[in-house]
């Protein structure tokens, strides 16, 4: 039997360096920024105005990625700031 092939009833240890390059490998690339609280406030406001006035369709936007947008921003976590935001 080769060295390589585990034994019938082997158990397989759990190798998390595999299944964290295999959840990587399902993930997709984005953009995170940081912002103050009142930076925050600011880009709410104006996203909210944008949405209420409808400035996704007359801008030709596609309007399920700006509502995803609306969700993205909704569900923003408190975290603690880098040294290189601006503005706090």
């Amino acid at each position: 039997m080769c060295h390589t092939v585990p034994r019938i009833g082997y158990k397989i240890p759990y190798n998390k360096s595999i299944q964290t390059s295999l959840n990587k490998m399902d993930t997709k690339k984005g953009l995170s920024i940081e912002v103050s609280n009142s930076q925050y406030d600011f880009l709410y406001e104006v996203l909210m105005e944008a949405y209420s006035n409808d400035v996704a369709e007359q801008k030709g936007w596609d309007v399920q990625t700006f509502d995803n947008l609306i969700d993205n921003v909704c569900n923003a976590k408190v975290t603690y700031l880098s040294n290189s935001v601006k503005g706090v």
